[in-house]
């Protein structure tokens, strides 16, 4: 019974250690923020691990780093949501997991977006991370031109 209580405590332990609350969540809309034409979107859990931190990191440091250009005029802007909080995003965009959103947006209006599910697979692999998230917003930006 100690034993099972011991594994117990454990667990609880390094759930806790692992998962952290976050802010309110902010409203969201459809329009893009500030005239973006393309907005890259890391959706979360209200709760979150290590993995989810991880992740959020590695995209947000990706976006800053390769299109620095991008987000200082504007096209271009990161944002987080939790999709636990804001059903409405979640339901639009299909996420019912932590995930990457690269959104494409014109004329006020979303044309495209791709989720990048695939970055959790791709966590510990930082290389390929980078040029998954940069071949994506690559991409909405090049559609957004047209």
């Amino acid at each position: 019974m100690k034993t099972a209580m011991a594994v117990a405590m454990r667990f609880a332990c390094l759930l806790a250690a692992g998962c952290t609350a976050q802010d309110p969540p902010v409203e969201w809309s459809v329009a893009p923020a500030s005239g973006a034409k393309v907005r890259v979107v890391y959706a979360h859990r209200t709760l979150r691990c290590v993995s989810c931190l991880l992740i959020e990191k590695l995209a947000r440091e990706t976006v800053q780093e390769n299109f620095a250009d991008r987000l200082t005029d504007g096209t271009l802007t990161w944002q987080t949501v939790d999709f636990w909080q804001d059903k409405p995003f979640a339901e639009q965009y299909g996420v019912d997991s932590p995930t990457v959103v690269v959104i494409n947006c014109a004329n006020g209006r979303q044309v495209s977006y791709q989720r990048l599910d695939q970055l959790w697979g791709l966590k510990m692999d930082g290389d390929r991370f980078r040029a998954v998230v940069i071949e994506a917003v690559q991409k909405a930006l090049r559609e957004a031109q047209r």
